[in-house]
């Protein structure tokens, strides 16, 4: 298994810009890659509950979905 972070710095939360998201990208041995969501302000307690975790299937480009 690959995991590799990318840091998005276009992304924000709801037009926040204090509200940045990190995104982690895991790939299986199958191919499909799953994306983690955490804002980067928070520190190490929180970010441990404050996060989410989509499959490749649902996460598009912003441009592509518009």
């Amino acid at each position: 298994m690959t995991t590799f972070s990318r840091r998005e710095t276009g992304a924000s939360i709801r037009g926040s810009e204090s509200r940045r998201l990190e995104v982690h990208c895991t790939e299986g041995a199958d191919g499909r890659s799953e994306y983690t969501f955490v804002p980067r302000d928070l520190d190490d307690d929180a970010r441990v509950t404050t996060w989410i975790t989509a499959s490749d299937e649902v996460v598009v480009s912003l441009a592509d979905w518009r």
